[in-house]
């Protein structure tokens, strides 16, 4: 990557990905050709242009209209993502290569590197975003680094200042000079306070703890976990993990239910995110 626009979260970091997109394909092949593909489960963030690139209706109703321009694609499916390329005057394919928001569900590899060639072949951007899944929540500082793709524009948000508002928006060398001065900006993006504090949390993940220093990553840093298990003590439901990524629900009828004495205990590399849990995981 070879530019970087700060910001102050994950939807803002997804939005300055749709306008670089947007702008890139309208400059080099027309302003027709704006469609943006995401992936039918995703979540891309709360604002009205990223939760039109939210592939989940339930996110949607309350808040309609919504801004055009977005179509979703089965999730593994390749020839449903051929189909809506071919079908539409597309911008880019944006996903999110472990589906957070929609219940911890890592994308099939083929199906990763097959979109990036479907992405070469037809003139797409490919976004990743990595706003749930980067920042070393994947055992790699990025998710798509397990897929052996590169990606044209990255967002990241969450894990990057340790709890501090900071987004960033990676821009590869496609796009690096698609947003000139006046065409995009942020009042307190990048500010010193935010980026002290992801420096800092840098320092820890990725130098502090690592498997050269003096303190070596937590055993359980880089282990898949299971699709599922049941903890009756507590009637908690653990739905998917990919790594220190995991979703729970509690009592198979409400998902915003906080996990008791949830902590983040750094020194074993326990990281959890509460996500939306998909229903037709859960196990009766």
């Amino acid at each position: 990557m070879d530019k970087v626009f700060f910001s102050n979260s994950g939807a803002e970091a997804n939005e300055c990905a749709i306008k670089a997109a947007r702008k890139y394909a309208a400059e080099h092949k027309g302003p027709e050709y704006h469609t943006i593909i995401t992936l039918k489960n995703s979540f891309h963030g709360r604002t009205i242009t990223t939760l039109a690139a939210t592939g989940q209706d339930v996110f949607h109703h309350d808040f309609l209209p919504l801004t055009e321009g977005f179509v979703y694609a089965e999730p593994n499916d390749l020839a449903d993502l051929a189909r809506l390329i071919a079908e539409n005057k597309c911008a880019a394919v944006m996903m999110e290569v472990v589906q957070g928001e929609g219940g911890v569900m890592p994308l099939d590899e083929a199906y990763v590197k097959g979109a990036a060639k479907l992405c070469q072949e037809n003139d797409l951007l490919l976004i990743c975003d990595e706003v749930q899944i980067g920042n070393g929540r994947s055992g790699k500082l990025y998710g798509y680094m397990h897929y052996g793709v590169q990606p044209d524009i990255v967002s990241t948000a969450k894990g990057l200042a340790g709890g501090l508002p900071l987004g960033a928006t990676l821009l590869g060398e496609k796009v690096q000079d698609v947003l000139s001065a006046g065409t995009h900006g942020s009042t307190f993006g990048g500010n010193p306070v935010c980026c002290a504090g992801a420096r800092r949390g840098y320092r820890m993940r990725f130098c502090r703890y690592s498997v050269n220093s003096k303190y070596p990553l937590p055993e359980n840093f880089c282990i898949k976990h299971p699709a599922y298990t049941y903890d009756a003590a507590s009637n908690m439901h653990h739905l998917a993990g990919y790594y220190q990524l995991n979703a729970y629900d509690k009592d198979q009828a409400a998902w915003v239910i906080p996990i008791p004495n949830a902590t983040i205990e750094f020194n074993r590399g326990s990281l959890t995110n509460l996500v939306r849990p998909t229903r037709d995981m859960i196990k009766q």
